[in-house]
C-alpha cells in the first residue's frame, strides 16, 4: 500500500494550463489566426453582413463561424476601432463617390446573387485598416 502515493503529482498553473497542448480554445476568437481575420474584415468591407458571401473568401470556416465571430469580433475593441475608420472614410468623403464605389450587376450573374465590383478593395479597404491608404 505505501507504493500507491509514489507517482509525481504535478501542481496545476494557469500558465501551464494555457500552455497545454491538451488545452482546447475555449474562446470564439482564439480559433481564428491573423489571417482569416484579415480576410473577415476585408471580406466584411467588401459584401457587408452577407454572411453566405464571406465564407466564400474565408474557405477555413463555416458560416456559422462566421456568424459567431462576427457577432463577438464587433463587441471587441478592435471591431470598434475598425468598424469607426471605415465608416469614418464614407462619412469624411466629399461627394457620394465613395458610396457609389459598389455596384451590383446583375446583367452577367444568372444566379441572382450579383456580382460586386469595388475598385482598388484590396489597396483602399485592407491598406487603410493597416495604417495606409493606397489602391491596389
Amino acid at each position: 500500500m505505501a507504493g500507491r502515493w509514489q507517482y509525481p503529482i504535478e501542481q496545476v498553473t494557469t500558465l501551464g494550463y494555457l500552455k497545454s497542448p491538451l488545452r482546447r480554445p475555449h474562446s470564439i476568437v482564439e480559433r481564428w489566426n491573423p489571417y482569416e481575420i484579415s480576410l473577415f474584415e476585408g471580406a466584411l468591407a467588401l459584401y457587408g453582413k452577407a454572411f453566405h458571401m464571406i465564407r466564400k473568401a474565408i474557405e477555413t470556416k463555416s458560416t456559422k463561424e462566421i456568424v459567431e465571430f462576427y457577432y463577438v469580433w464587433k463587441k471587441t475593441s478592435h471591431g470598434r476601432q475598425w468598424k469607426s475608420s471605415y465608416v469614418g472614410e464614407i462619412d469624411e468623403s466629399d461627394s457620394d463617390d465613395e458610396v457609389d464605389r459598389v455596384a451590383v450587376d446583375k446583367s452577367d450573374n444568372n444566379d441572382g446573387e450579383g456580382k460586386r465590383n469595388i475598385d482598388g478593395m484590396i489597396g483602399g479597404i485592407a491598406g487603410g485598416a493597416m495604417g495606409g491608404r493606397g489602391k491596389g
